[in-house]
């Protein structure tokens, strides 16, 4: 096989005499300006429709994009302004008929202000939800185009696709336990929120029988669904579009065995994934006589079905905040079971600030670490100056899908002070140019059409380098076979890359490097601060008749996502039964038998979407034990309560350990009496500064009590004796060592001891 400078030469030699279109390094591109302030893809659909409309021709036309970013079209009063209402939360009207634009097509957008109240009007620009200085809207290119400039914008991104995050689960986590316990502990008066497929709100699982009537369940915990996808009934306030539908809704078409064909409620759920992880956080088993109860089976649950992509998954967290003011609800809790590879990892993407801004003082979010935990999809490497690294992607062969995008992308980050040059090689041999700090190209080789973004990026300061090879207008999809990527050391600069998004005859492809490792493969928005992401290990390998091998119970199931974040935080938090878990099945969804339990009204799946519930229902057993807890104090109690038992934690696989919502709940201070007795410690903050909290749990009246503390080489450093701790179930330590002198940062680890037995070892950080 001829070598790469091999190739370009023989390239240059033939076609010098033809075209004159190849340089010697490579197929020339159309060059464009490269902009900090606005997402590499948007900025180049900008600039693109500015040309075309100076050569006085039609712009861009985003249709055949519709694939990889959120498209809408119709309208009618041109010339309308969109402007900002007055409502509590500042949403706006969008994605609606009734708003008037030239081309009828507008794109969904994520908007981040340099102040919370710098929100502008724009003549075919609609804002909606805001959080913080982040806003979702909708509008043409020329008034995107108009926004990037605007002095008070600070960036601006595409709203882009997300995918979800593909009983016996109950006891491994001790949910059972408080279901069962005085006081009983199964989620009332807390509320769930779940942003997903959506909903089968005529299933038992979500239905009661508060009356005690002879007709059965006719009252539904449903307090409200709103279906984004669907105008069949007035759209929620403030959102303006989409169907809402509240509980009386509901409970009249149960009543009336109407729906959702008929009746006042359209919504259902034909994917199923919705209402499975819905059961898991919130169901009541009725279906099943009890066999297959959810975490929080008393929860009052909200759910959206979203159209999944990132600006409208924010309105619906958004949506789920309010809905939980307008019913008097002091805590909620939002599932996420969804994610994407695109950004940059480190909890700066518009998509993770706007949720991590949405995570308030009383309302938890809990999200799945992602299911790439066994896929190469990344590359990290510290590249010196006049070092060349390789990367390859191979694509298999596919039926394009015409009229629409086929592409993959691949998107990495590194320091603000390198310079690394990009390059891109086809199947076939054409190769572009290099591209470096500061540039951006468009190139239309034989296998398709390429896109190269290398800048700063004004999302956290960072140079970006953005790949996406595919058509942009349906008509020149890549080619099957090896992509070949090099990245040059200008200067010295570390890079973090991922195969990040890819769409290939219509379908979601598991693209990899050949060179590349799973390292940083949580999905975004699980790299944020505030939100609690989950990993999963395996609870169950057989249901019914059928079973499944490559999941040993209680190991880390092997797709689940790894950390560290970029910045090099601990993610996951912490992980929850995922593999595999049986909860409801909705009537509207056309799944495989082999998949569903003998009852016909469960089904089993597998995913980092099945362990975030898990998390989510336990958070609401914590609220409803102790009301007075913050979300972040709920956080903290979920994560230092885990069970980190046969390994030293927390680490980038399992986070903190496995949950244990006995433990959690046992923790926040409810009054349990039956609890099993275990002897357990855990520390909080973790990775703590001027103290930790011990909370911990020992059977009654032990001998000897006490807490220890050992530097890493085993030397201990810190004992607490019985009689600081008896009859408490917390101690707060000062990080001071017996002699009364504070202890260096670094790792140390920690157990409680009886005189006849001691708990598993943890580590504990110290960092000031």
């Amino acid at each position: 096989m001829l070598g790469r400078k091999k190739r370009v030469a023989f390239v240059v030699l033939f076609v010098l005499f033809t075209v004159g279109v190849v340089s010697l390094f490579g197929y020339s591109g159309e060059r464009y300006s490269h902009s900090e302030r606005v997402d590499p893809l948007l900025g180049y659909l900008i600039e693109r429709d500015r040309q075309l409309r100076h050569e006085g021709k039609e712009g861009v036309d985003l249709s055949a994009l519709s694939g990889s970013l959120e498209v809408y079209r119709g309208g009618s009063a041109e010339g309308s302004t969109i402007g900002i209402q007055g409502s509590k939360r500042g949403e706006v009207p969008r994605k609606t008929v009734g708003l008037d634009y030239r081309r009828e097509e507008r794109l969904g957008i994520l908007v981040k202000f340099r102040e919370p109240t710098s929100f502008v009007n724009k003549p075919g620009l609609s804002l909606i939800s805001r959080n913080g200085t982040i806003a979702t809207g909708l509008g043409e290119l020329e008034a995107i185009s108009a926004l990037v400039e605007d002095p008070e914008v600070e960036y601006v991104a595409p709203s882009k696709p997300v995918r979800p995050l593909l009983d016996e689960s109950l006891p491994l986590v001790g949910a059972d336990t408080l279901h069962s316990t005085s006081p009983v502990d199964r989620g009332e008066g807390v509320l769930i929120g779940v942003v997903d497929s959506g909903i089968d709100y005529d299933h038992l699982d979500f239905r009661v029988n508060r009356d005690d009537s002879v007709s059965g369940e006719e009252t539904s915990r449903i307090s409200y669904i709103w279906d984004q996808t669907d105008g069949f009934s007035s759209s929620p306030q403030g959102y303006a579009y989409g169907s809402e539908y509240d509980n009386h809704d509901i409970e009249e078409d149960i009543r009336n065995d109407e729906g959702p064909s008929s009746g006042n409620v359209r919504e259902k759920d034909v994917v199923g994934h919705g209402t499975h992880v819905t059961g898991i956080a919130a169901g009541d088993g009725s279906s099943s006589n009890s066999r297959y109860v959810g975490m929080a089976p008393a929860a009052s649950i909200v759910s959206v079905k979203t159209n999944f992509s990132t600006s409208s998954i924010i309105d619906g967290v958004s949506y789920i905040a309010d809905r939980a003011d307008d019913l008097g609800k002091a805590s909620v809790v939002t599932n996420l079971s969804l994610g994407t590879q695109f950004g940059p990892h480190d909890g700066t993407s518009l998509f993770e600030s706007a949720l991590n801004n949405l995570a308030s003082k009383d309302h938890l979010i809990t999200v799945s670490a992602g299911n790439s935990g066994d896929k190469k999809i990344h590359h990290g490497h510290d590249i010196a100056q006049g070092e060349e690294l390789t990367f390859e992607v191979s694509l298999p062969s596919y039926s394009p899908s015409g009229g629409t995008s086929d592409y993959f992308t691949l998107d990495g980050f590194y320091d603000p002070w390198g310079n690394l040059s990009v390059q891109l090689q086809g199947p076939n041999g054409d190769v572009t140019e290099p591209i470096s700090a500061g540039e951006a190209a468009s190139y239309d080789l034989t296998g398709g059409s390429v896109l190269i973004s290398n800048g700063s990026s004004d999302l956290n300061g960072d140079n970006e380098i953005y790949v996406r090879v595919g058509d942009l207008d349906g008509n020149s999809p890549p080619d099957p076979g090896v992509w070949t990527i090099w990245v040059s050391g200008i200067s010295g600069a570390r890079l973090d890359i991922w195969v990040a998004e890819n769409l290939l005859g219509g379908e979601y492809r598991d693209l990899e490097f050949s060179n590349g490792d799973t390292k940083m493969t949580i999905a975004e928005p699980g790299n944020a601060d505030n939100l609690v992401t989950v990993g999963s290990f395996n609870s169950r390998n057989s249901w019914g008749s059928y079973s499944v091998g490559g999941f040993p119970i209680g190991e880390l199931s092997s797709f689940s996502s790894t950390g560290p974040t970029r910045d090099g935080r601990i993610k996951p938090d912490l992980v929850a039964p995922g593999a595999w878990v049986v909860s409801t099945l909705a009537e509207s969804a056309s799944v495989q038998n082999y998949l569903k339990v003998p009852d016909g009204k469960h089904w089993a799946l597998a995913g980092t979407s099945m362990s975030a519930p898990h998390v989510a229902g336990s958070g609401a057993l914590i609220w409803r034990a102790s009301s007075e807890l913050t979300a972040s104090e709920v956080s903290e109690l979920l994560i230092q309560t885990a069970d980190g038992s046969g390994y030293l934690t927390p680490d980038d696989s399992w986070g903190w350990g496995k949950l244990d919502a006995k433990a959690s709940v046992y923790g926040s201070g409810m009054p349990v009496e039956d609890l099993e007795e275990k002897l357990w410690v855990r520390a909080t903050p973790n990775p703590a500064e001027d103290h930790v909290d011990f909370f911990f749990n020992h059977p009654n009246n032990p001998d000897e009590l006490k807490i220890q503390v050992y530097n890493v080489l085993g030397k201990l450093v810190k004992t607490i004796e019985e009689d600081q701790l008896s009859g408490k179930l917390k101690y707060r330590w000062s990080l001071r060592d017996d002699r009364g002198v504070s202890l260096a940062n670094g790792l140390y680890v920690y157990l409680i001891r009886t005189g006849s037995s001691r708990s598993d070892l943890s580590r504990l950080v110290i960092r000031r």
